[in-house]
């Protein structure tokens, strides 16, 4: 059913033996009559006829014994002719004009001609918005279809299959030959088995940043011999720093975020190897949470023991999953470490994953996405999507330079996949991020920690395209003015 419409006023109305007749500048073609039948949230197709554009709506449920019909997610609901409820319909015809509409519900007395009152219109707050936070990401439709794949028995051949088939794509992510496991967790829940795994004599936490400070606290609650490693907030973690540490000999374990979300500051992995390889009895376990698969982490070649990633952010998947691979002489630590517990105990992923099986039950609706997206990054290739995450990046730092805004890290150290900008401009930015979210059906993030306020992130990661990005940041051109302190 199509149904034409014009940008409306205010309309007159009245109900007929259960027909909906409109006046005003409305245009209705005859087969509106039938919509007072819809069922909730059934799909009705709206078109302009001035621009051509149609887009889908859909019935929003009313109250028993009430009739609803949608009208670009706003709703009238029929009612007795003494308390009928007309609504200002709106069609869009522009993006900034639709997302400024605010609906209004007109009551009207019985002969219609006058308003006795007016109220809010409650639309569904379970609308899809875009986000453009550091993860979660949006997770695009072509995932969340294969996210739907039914599934099958985690014991079963067909579980072994899949398993199996995932191993070489992750292999080439990892840039490893040990085997990738499959966690059913958030990162955090293989960053602590790492602690449990791993540590012996004392742990050395570089901590430069929310996520990387919580590996101590992480640590100390494991009743584990930890020592931290503190930089400020957007500084890097320096290799000599590393050097002077863990020549003390106190230490067989070292744990490093590689790209801290909370200050968008990617730490220099290169260099700090260099280091931690001229120590052979410390284990390096690596967080590359929000840089796996957007920038290359050459595992086996930077000689890490432990790389681990978790499935929300630059993989573009929901939360809810893990990966990690580990090298041989880690297994050999853990094999020999008491007190490993099960759920992350690495010789039982070991043990189950030499049958192509996880040790507890794996969360196959995400795996089926991650099959996904692993055909997705060998379509792209590997260098594009490195270079494409390089390139949007760079487009979020113009803006931030256009606008006089500076980054929280030296841009040389300054993430691939999301950008932390110091809030120089005095910014409103919990008001901003809800007239984005309001108006143009899109959030950033405000800041994460200490620094909420104080900064915003603006995620590159995952899926994003030019048309995403510069879509975006137009929408911010729009609205930051609004949103600096008044004179």
């Amino acid at each position: 059913m199509q149904v034409n419409l014009l940008k409306s006023k205010i309309l007159r109305a009245e109900v007929t033996d259960c027909s909906l007749h409109y006046e005003g500048s409305l245009a209705i073609d005859s087969e509106l009559m039938e919509q007072v039948n819809l069922l909730p949230y059934e799909k009705i197709l709206v078109g302009n006829i001035n621009t051509g554009k149609r887009f889908e709506t859909y019935a929003i449920p009313a109250p028993a014994g009430s009739k609803t019909i949608a009208l670009n997610g706003a709703a009238a609901r029929l009612g007795t002719i003494e308390d009928l409820l007309v609504i200002m319909a709106f069609v869009q015809l522009d993006e900034k004009e639709a997302h400024e509409w605010k609906p209004k519900v007109l009551v009207l007395d019985e002969k219609n001609q006058k308003i006795v009152r007016s109220q809010n219109l409650s639309i569904p707050t379970n609308r899809h918005y875009k986000l453009f936070i550091p993860g979660p990401i949006e997770v695009s439709p072509k995932t969340y279809k294969a996210i739907a794949t039914p599934v099958f028995g985690h014991r079963s051949s067909d579980f072994v299959d899949l398993y199996q088939s995932l191993q070489p794509g992750l292999q080439r992510l990892f840039y490893t030959q040990n085997p990738i496991f499959i966690s059913t967790s958030s990162a955090w829940g293989v960053m602590e088995g790492c602690i449990r795994n791993l540590v012996g004599k004392r742990v050395l936490n570089c901590m430069s940043g929310a996520f990387s400070d919580k590996w101590f606290d992480v640590s100390q609650r494991c009743g584990k011999p930890a020592s931290p490693l503190k930089f400020e907030w957007g500084q890097p973690v320096d290799p000599e720093a590393i050097r002077r540490e863990l020549a003390t000999n106190q230490y067989d374990a070292l744990t490093l975020v590689h790209n801290e979300t909370s200050t968008g500051t990617m730490n220099p992995l290169t260099e700090i190897m260099e280091v931690v390889r001229e120590f052979p009895d410390v284990i390096s376990i690596v967080d590359c949470v929000s840089s796996f698969s957007a920038v290359p982490v050459e595992m086996d070649v930077l000689g890490i023991d432990v790389l681990l990633t978790g499935s929300q952010k630059a993989l573009a998947l929901p939360p809810g999953m893990a990966l990690f691979s580990t090298s041989k002489r880690a297994l050999d630590r853990a094999d020999t470490t008491p007190n490993r517990g099960y759920y992350f105990d690495f010789m039982e992923f070991l043990k189950n994953h030499e049958k192509g099986m996880t040790p507890s039950t794996p969360v196959l609706p995400l795996i089926f996405g991650l099959r996904s997206i692993l055909e997705d990054i060998d379509n792209e290739g590997l260098n594009n999507r490195y270079a494409r995450h390089t390139h949007l990046n760079q487009k979020v730092h113009q803006w931030v330079e256009k606008h006089g805004l500076r980054l929280l890290p030296d841009p040389k150290y300054a993430s691939k996949t999301l950008s932390c900008i110091r809030n120089t401009l005095n910014l409103d930015i919990a008001a901003l991020n809800a007239a984005l979210k309001d108006r143009f059906n899109c959030v950033i993030d405000g800041g994460y920690g200490k620094l909420k306020g104080t900064t915003f992130r603006i995620s590159n990661m995952g899926d994003e395209t030019d048309a995403t990005i510069d879509q975006l940041l137009t929408h911010l051109d729009i609205l930051i003015d609004e949103f600096k302190p008044k004179s």
